[in-house]
């Protein structure tokens, strides 16, 4: 299946740059996507297992000469500016402000994913308690300079992330620029639409990068009868509960309502559009009024994991494991081996988990541009 056309984003909410919530980079782009995973190349301090497989990438090598007979290929190759380490500063302004950071397993780029949630109390009984996420992913060149930035948030207002991720990656005068809604930069531009989207100067329309990335050696029809021979009730559908893509929802008939407290149904979903399963998710839909916190979310841990083991598949198993981890009440994602993962709270009244491969270009869309991609092809 097509990383570009299921990855993964988190249903982001608009502001006054129309900023939009995680769809989770998908299953759409976490542009949209499922829910994980082979090594996990932290930058944080979680760890993972490495990807069982890679994509083909078509990568630019570089004339050899007669003092460098052997240069090393590379597959992002341009006229921009270098600022040899900018993604290592970049992570390192992130982290001290609280964000947590990951690594693409891809060994092409450098590619990172760094993100932090916020949960802001009711102030009175008329609210619910709100869980911001916010999120970038950033893709450098082989020496560090950062030439790509998806910025997502599920609200601007207080602290506004979006101007602290911006900062991270901008030098002062255009950060400045950015803080005041302009869109001219002397480092490159700045696009708002369903994300917000940096690009350095060089990065021209038809420049591509796309990760590398094996789907998962599996179609939904296979799945189904290791779906069910895992206890679990499955039926195809044209539109998973997670996100709106072909594939199979499945619910374990032994988890009952009371298991959940508060919650209401659980159920686990595999996408597939008739090209190989590439992802997973899952969705617990609660009780409005519920509060906040892991233990209304913890019981659809077991669910992944049975329709992990069902798909046979260790990169999965262990993106799984991390979500399973982060499941604490508020918002997560990373990058786990070839994986995008991400937890989501929507104000009480739901709670998802998104596992889907990256996009071409971090989902970044350029208009006239075709972005649509085959994620079965090798190149």
């Amino acid at each position: 299946m097509s990383v570009e056309s299921k990855a993964m984003t988190g249903e982001l909410m608009t502001s006054a740059r129309i900023r939009r919530r995680l769809r989770p980079a998908g299953l759409q782009g976490i542009a949209a996507a499922g829910v994980v995973l082979l090594a996990l190349a932290a930058c944080g301090s979680d760890g993972g297992q490495a990807g069982n497989g890679t994509r083909t990438v078509t990568k630019t090598v570089a004339p050899s000469s007669a003092t460098d007979p052997g240069a090393a290929p590379t597959a992002l190759t341009g006229s921009w500016a270098a600022h040899p380490g900018q993604a290592d500063e970049v992570q390192k302004k992130l982290i001290a402000k609280g964000y947590e950071c990951t690594k693409h397993s891809d060994t092409a780029a450098d590619l990172r994913l760094c993100s932090k949630s916020a949960t802001y109390k009711a102030r009175d009984q008329f609210e619910h308690d709100r869980v911001i996420g916010s999120s970038i992913r950033f893709l450098s060149d082989s020496k560090g300079t950062v030439l790509l930035a998806n910025l997502q948030s599920s609200e601007a207002g207080r602290d506004d992330p979006l101007d602290e991720m911006a900062g991270a990656v901008l030098p002062p005068s255009d950060a400045a620029v950015f803080s005041a809604d302009g869109a001219t930069l002397i480092w490159g531009s700045v696009k708002n639409g369903t994300n917000t989207v940096l690009k350095v100067k060089g990065w021209e329309s038809t420049t591509r990068y796309t990760p590398e990335y094996k789907p998962i050696a599996m179609t939904k029809e296979q799945a189904l009868p290791l779906l069910q021979g895992a206890k679990l009730n499955c039926h195809f559908t044209s539109a998973t509960a997670v996100d709106n893509l072909q594939g199979l929802d499945c619910t374990d008939p032994r988890l009952k309502n009371n298991d959940f407290l508060d919650a209401g149904d659980a159920s686990v979903s595999i996408p597939d559009d008739g090209r190989g399963i590439d992802g997973i998710g899952a969705v617990v839909e609660l009780d409005y009024n519920a509060d906040l916190d892991g233990t209304r979310i913890r019981p659809v841990g077991p669910l992944l994991s049975k329709a992990a083991a069902a798909l046979r598949d260790p990169g999965i198993k262990g993106a799984v494991d991390w979500a399973k981890r982060h499941f604490d009440g508020v918002a997560h994602s990373a990058y786990v081996g070839q994986w995008l993962v991400s937890t989501e709270l929507h104000e009480g009244a739901s709670f998802k988990v998104r596992i889907t491969g990256e996009q071409p270009n971090l989902g970044i869309v350029d208009e006239g541009a075709d972005d649509r991609a085959d994620p079965s092809s090798t190149d």
